[in-house]
C-alpha cells in the first residue's frame, strides 16, 4: 500500500462492486458505461436526440419550454415504471458529464427491461442551460487539459444561473424572476408526480461528493461504495459552500435557501440584501412533490490531497484566510483591469462573458468578507487543518478564481484588434498560465476519466432509486 493510500489520500478502484453486494442485479449497468473520449456539443446532443427518436420506438419527447434565444427545449421520456425519475443535465455550462449519462440510459430505458427492473420510468432534459453550454465548447473537445479548462470554461453569473433561479419565498426574501430555461425545467418537474430528481452536476478541482435530501445507512454506504468503484477519491476538505451539513464521508444534505439565508444572516449582515437568486431544481421538486433529491459531484480534475486527512501543520482558519487572501489578490488584479477594459469597450459591449466577470466581482465583494468572518469566529476553524482542507482553501480556491481570469480573457477575444485590449487579454492569460502551472504541480492535479465520472453519477442514481423504493411506495398512476 502506498503512503498516500495509508493516509487516506488516494482512491483505490473497487473492480467488482457486485461482489461486495453493491447493486448485485445492476452491476452490468455500471460496467456497461462506454469509455467516452470527449463530451458532445449542444448541436451534437440535439442531433443525437433526433436520431434516438427515429430509432427508439419506446422513446417519447415533448417541448417543455424554450431557451432565451427561442429554441425549443425537449423533455425525453422512456420506460413504464410505476415511479418517475427526472434527470437534468448541463445545468451549468461547464458541467457536461451528465449529458453522457443520459445518452447511455435512454436506449436502455426505451428498449430493455431496465425500467421494469428498477421500477422507474425515466424523464430527462439533456441541456438545461443551452447558451452556457455553447460557450464552453472551446474546451470540451480536450477534456483532460487543465490549462485549457481554466482558460476556456464559462460559468454564468450566479444570479443568472437557471438551475438557481426557481421561485422561492423564505422569511423576508422572495425570488420569482425565473428565466425561460428555469421555466422549462419547472415544466418537466411539474408534468407528473416525481419520486426522484437528479440534477447532473460535476465539479472542477475536487474529490467526489454527494448531496441528498434524505438518507438511511444503506444509501450512505452505497454512495461511498460507488465512488470507490469509480476510482474517485472522496472530497474530505472544505465544503463547496460554507453552510453545507455533512451526513457522511463526502456526503452532504441537499442545499436549501433557508440554510443560505441563515449563513448570511449570521456572517454577512442582512440576508435579504445579500441574496440574489432563487432555490435550485432539487429544492423546487422537493417542495412540489416531496421528491427525493440526489446529486453526485464528479470531478473533472482531482488530487490525492483531496481525501488526505493527515494534519497540515496550520489551523483551519489560517489555511482558509490564506486562501482568501490569494483570491483577493486575483480579485484586485481583475477589478482594475476589468474597469480599464470596460472604459475602452463602452457600455454597449455587453456579453455573457462580461456579465459573468461582473457577477463574480460583485459576489466576491459579498462572499469573501462573510467567509473571513466565519473563519475568524466559528469554533471549528480553530482546529488544525487537514491536508484536504488546506488543498481546498489554497489550491482549489485559486484555480476557481483563475477560471474567472480566463473568462475576462475570453471577454476580450472579439476586441483583439485593439492593441490596448489585446494587451489586457495577454496579461490575463499569462497570469493564468503561470499560476496554473505552479498550483497543479504543487497539488498534483490530474484528470479524471470521463467513464469514471459517468459511473459515479450512475451509481448514485441507482442508490437513490433503491432508497426511494424503500421509503416511497409507488403512487397510483
Amino acid at each position: 500500500m502506498s503512503s498516500a493510500s495509508a493516509s487516506g489520500a488516494g482512491a483505490e478502484r473497487d473492480p467488482d462492486p457486485a461482489a461486495r453486494g453493491l447493486f448485485p442485479r445492476e452491476a452490468g449497468l455500471l460496467e456497461g458505461v462506454p469509455a467516452f473520449a470527449r463530451y458532445l456539443s449542444v448541436d451534437e446532443l440535439e442531433a443525437s436526440t433526433d436520431r434516438q427518436l427515429r430509432e427508439l420506438p419506446g422513446l417519447r419527447a415533448w417541448v417543455c419550454g424554450h431557451d432565451a434565444a427561442g429554441r425549443e427545449m425537449r423533455c425525453l421520456e422512456a420506460g413504464e415504471g410505476k415511479q418517475r425519475v427526472l434527470l437534468l443535465a448541463h445545468v451549468h455550462g461547464e458541467e457536461p458529464v451528465g449529458t453522457l449519462l443520459i445518452e447511455y440510459l435512454l436506449p436502455l430505458f426505451a428498449t430493455t427491461d431496465v425500467s421494469r427492473r428498477l421500477g422507474f420510468r425515466l424523464a430527462a432534459v439533456k441541456v438545461c442551460d443551452p447558451e452556457a453550454a455553447r460557450l464552453n465548447e472551446g474546451w470540451i473537445g480536450r477534456p483532460y487539459d487543465v490549462l485549457l479548462h481554466v482558460l476556456r470554461s464559462y460559468r454564468s453569473a450566479y444570479a443568472e444561473q437557471p438551475v438557481w433561479s426557481f421561485p422561492v419565498e423564505h422569511k423576508g426574501y422572495r425570488f420569482d424572476a425565473s428565466p425561460p430555461e428555469t421555466k422549462a425545467m419547472m415544466a418537466a418537474i411539474d408534468a407528473a408526480p416525481l419520486d426522484v430528481v437528479m440534477s447532473l452536476h460535476d465539479c472542477s478541482f475536487y474529490g467526489g461528493y454527494f448531496y441528498v435530501s434524505g438518507a438511511d445507512d444503506a444509501l450512505l454506504r452505497e454512495l461511498v461504495a460507488v465512488r470507490a468503484a469509480a476510482g474517485i477519491p472522496a472530497h474530505r476538505g472544505e465544503p463547496e459552500v460554507p453552510y453545507m451539513e455533512q451526513l457522511g464521508d463526502g456526503i452532504f444534505a441537499a442545499l436549501t435557501v433557508a440554510a443560505e439565508y441563515d449563513y448570511y444572516e449570521r456572517y454577512g449582515g442582512d440576508a435579504v440584501i445579500q441574496m440574489s437568486a432563487g432555490c435550485d431544481s432539487d429544492e423546487y421538486a422537493m417542495r412540489r412533490w416531496g421528491s427525493h433529491a440526489v446529486l453526485a459531484e464528479a470531478p473533472c480534475f482531482t488530487s490525492d490531497q483531496v481525501a488526505d486527512t493527515s494534519p497540515a501543520g496550520l489551523s483551519r482558519a489560517a489555511a482558509k484566510l490564506a486562501g482568501i487572501a490569494l483570491e483577493e489578490g486575483h480579485v484586485r488584479w481583475l477589478r482594475a483591469r476589468f474597469d480599464e477594459a470596460a472604459g475602452l469597450l463602452g457600455p454597449a459591449a455587453a456579453s455573457p462573458w462580461r456579465r459573468a466577470v461582473e457577477g463574480y466581482l460583485r459576489d466576491a465583494a459579498r462572499d469573501l468578507p462573510a467567509e473571513k468572518a466565519q473563519a475568524r469566529s466559528a469554533p471549528a476553524f480553530s482546529a488544525e487543518a487537514t491536508v484536504a482542507q488546506r488543498f481546498d482553501s489554497l489550491h482549489n480556491r485559486e484555480l476557481l478564481a483563475l477560471c474567472r481570469l480566463g473568462q475576462f480573457a475570453r471577454l476580450l477575444d472579439p476586441a483583439a484588434s485593439d492593441v490596448r485590449l489585446a494587451a489586457l487579454r495577454e496579461a490575463a492569460e499569462a497570469r493564468v498560465r503561470e499560476r496554473v502551472a505552479t498550483v497543479t504541480a504543487a497539488a498534483g492535479i490530474r484528470p479524471v476519466p470521463i467513464r469514471d465520472r459517468v459511473q459515479m453519477q450512475l451509481g448514485a442514481l441507482l442508490g437513490a432509486l433503491a432508497y426511494a423504493r424503500r421509503r416511497r411506495p409507488p403512487r397510483p398512476r
